[in-house]
């Protein structure tokens, strides 16, 4: 089951990345040009800290026993997914969401390695 959300959650994810500017703000606002602020930022944008959150705790789970394939995975989309902003209209790259996804990926591993640490004792 978690592998069936976490590839869904990840269509949805690189749509809402490669879409010509903001999905959500053109759904939300009207406005294509404004991303909507789900999240207020703290140092980076906690929107895409928490959208990497949660599909990296879904690959995670659904991937347990294939855990480096899906981190190496993770961190290479997330790198991609905002590489790719350079040359879409009305989206920009910033190194501050990219840090946001790789943070947001970070987490959950860190998770994961806590977990495996304590349930070997």
């Amino acid at each position: 089951m978690f592998k069936t959300i976490f590839h869904l959650y990840n269509i949805i994810i690189i749509f809402l990345f490669v879409f010509p500017g903001s999905f959500l703000g053109l759904v939300l606002n009207n406005d294509i040009s404004k991303e909507p602020a789900i999240f207020p930022d703290f140092i980076f944008s906690l929107n895409h800290f928490y959208a990497f959150f949660l599909l990296s705790s879904l690959g995670l789970i659904g991937y347990y026993e294939k855990s480096l394939k899906i981190i190496i995975y993770l961190i290479s989309a997330s790198i991609i997914l905002e590489l790719i902003h350079l040359f879409l209209p009305v989206r920009e790259f910033q190194y501050s969401d990219m840090i946001a996804n790789i943070v947001g990926i970070l987490v959950p591993i860190i998770l994961l390695i806590l977990f495996k640490f304590w349930k070997k004792k």
